[in-house]
Order: C-alpha cells, then sequence, then structure tokens
C-alpha cells in the first residue's frame, strides 16, 4: 500500500495562499500570495497525505533530503508548469431554467430591475421556467455550468436552490444539485434558499413560516432522513425567524432567506 496520495514533481511555479509564511491571511494581506518559482534543475514538488493534507510545498532537492523510498497513490509530471490552489465559489445561482437575455435591452433602455420585475421579468420568469423544466433538464443545465467553472480552475462551489418558491420546485433543484455532487468531479456545498424571494400573491409573514415549517423539513427528510426529532427546533427556529421578519419587513422589502443544509445555518438578508 502506497504511503501518499498525490506527489506533483518538478513544478516551474507554485502559487500558494499564504502571504510570507502565514498560515492564515485575510482582508488586504489576501491581495498577496507567497510563490515559489523552480529552475531547469530544481523544481517545486508538492507532497498530499492519504487524508488530503498537505504534506510538503517546496523545492525539488529539498523533498529528496526530506523523504527517501516514498510510494504514492498518483504521481503527476509537472515540469515546465504552474500551479494554482483551487477557486471556492462561495456564492452561486447555478440551477435554472429560462435566461433572460431579452432584458438586457430593457436594461441598457435605461429601466431598473423593479420595472423589469412589473414587465413580467426579473426572478418570477426564472421561476416560472424552473418550476416547468424537469429535473434532466435543469440538470443538463448545470452540468454545463459546473464543467465551465471547473475549466477555469474552481473545484469547490456553492449551489443555492431559490427559483421554485415553493416546496416541490425546491426539492426538485436540491435532488439536481445532489445528483451533480456524486456524478461530477467538483465538491458542491449545497444551500436551500427557500426564502429567495416573496412568490407572487403571497405575504411574506405567511410564506417564512411554511418555509420551515413544511420545505424545511421536506429537504431534511428527502436528503437526510428522519427528521422527527426536530419538530422542537423548527418550531423555535420558526418563532425567531418570524420575529427577525417582523423586525425588519418595514426597511427591507427584499430580504431573503436561506438555510445551509450542511450546517442547518439560517442567514436572512
Amino acid at each position: 500500500m502506497s504511503q501518499y496520495k498525490l506527489l506533483v514533481r518538478s513544478a516551474k511555479q507554485v502559487v500558494t495562499v499564504r502571504n510570507n509564511g502565514a498560515k492564515v491571511v485575510c482582508g488586504k494581506d489576501m491581495q498577496a500570495v507567497d510563490i515559489i518559482d523552480g529552475d531547469d534543475n530544481d523544481g517545486v514538488n508538492i507532497l498530499i497525505s492519504k487524508s488530503g493534507k498537505i504534506e510538503f510545498v517546496g523545492k525539488n532537492s529539498k523533498f529528496e533530503e526530506k523523504y527517501k523510498n516514498l510510494t504514492v497513490d498518483v504521481e503527476i509530471d509537472a515540469t515546465g508548469k504552474c500551479v494554482i490552489p483551487g477557486l471556492v465559489d462561495a456564492h452561486t445561482h447555478p440551477v435554472w431554467a429560462g435566461d433572460r437575455v431579452h432584458e438586457f435591452a430593457m436594461k441598457l433602455a435605461g429601466a431598473t430591475y423593479m420595472d423589469v420585475h412589473k414587465a413580467g421579468g426579473g426572478i418570477n420568469f426564472t421561476v416560472e421556467h424552473t418550476r416547468a423544466a424537469s429535473e434532466d433538464l435543469l440538470y443538463k443545465g448545470l452540468k454545463q455550468r459546473l464543467l465551465n467553472m471547473m475549466s477555469t480552475g474552481t473545484t469547490t462551489v456553492e449551489c443555492k436552490s431559490g427559483y421554485g418558491l415553493e416546496v416541490d420546485t425546491e426539492v426538485k433543484m436540491l435532488k439536481v444539485i445532489d445528483r451533480a455532487s456524486k456524478e461530477i468531479p467538483i465538491t458542491i456545498s449545497s444551500t436551500f434558499l427557500g426564502a429567495h424571494s416573496v412568490p407572487r400573491i403571497t405575504d411574506r409573514l405567511i410564506k417564512i413560516p411554511d418555509i420551515i415549517s413544511d420545505a424545511l423539513l421536506r429537504c431534511y427528510d428527502t436528503f437526510s432522513g428522519d427528521m422527527s426529532s426536530w419538530n422542537q427546533d423548527i418550531a423555535t427556529l420558526n418563532s425567531l425567524v418570524l420575529t427577525l421578519v417582523r423586525m425588519v419587513r418595514d426597511t427591507s422589502p427584499c430580504m431573503s432567506c436561506e438555510v445551509s443544509l450542511q450546517t442547518l445555518q439560517v442567514k436572512i438578508y
């Protein structure tokens, strides 16, 4: 059995997400990164453990001193190439049907988003087409978008639902995302965005409790098993969110709510 998962050998250049050796960077420091340059005689190696941890990044000469007779699952010859970290796209809405290209002309003519919305465009246009689309059609579109992301360096992506605004379509979208996470080699974090917008002819104070008590439980039943033991927590969450909605309803007409299916985190904004 091999000792390590991956060895990338002899790269011309490796870009790391650090600045001057710091393990964590934030704010303005994120604008600067470390670049390790190799040369024709001494390239840069990267060694990954079985658990996925980066064990070593540095010149081949130092690597050879430290590691003797190691075995790896996969070895990649990166001679003459630059290696960069995968990109993390932390906010996307990649599952939808019905493009809104026709709205560009309205916007170029000076229409605001609300003008487009009142004319039947905007999110409600996408909602109608997404509701009507089959899972296979939505998956086909999502797959192409994810492949496009991968081709430009994205390795992890957060995918929201939110173009259903009713339970069946939201679950349909989440099923499509779940299928993609199993069939496409990209890491996906899925988010139930049940309150992306207030549906037509619906009061938000009526809709929010439905989302929490009905849609959220349905999503967890579908993707995480039995949720019967969560009923009390959902009731508490329902009360909390409803209180917050009442507090901000007059100042936040475009408020939406999202729930992470991985962590049960609720965001209202």
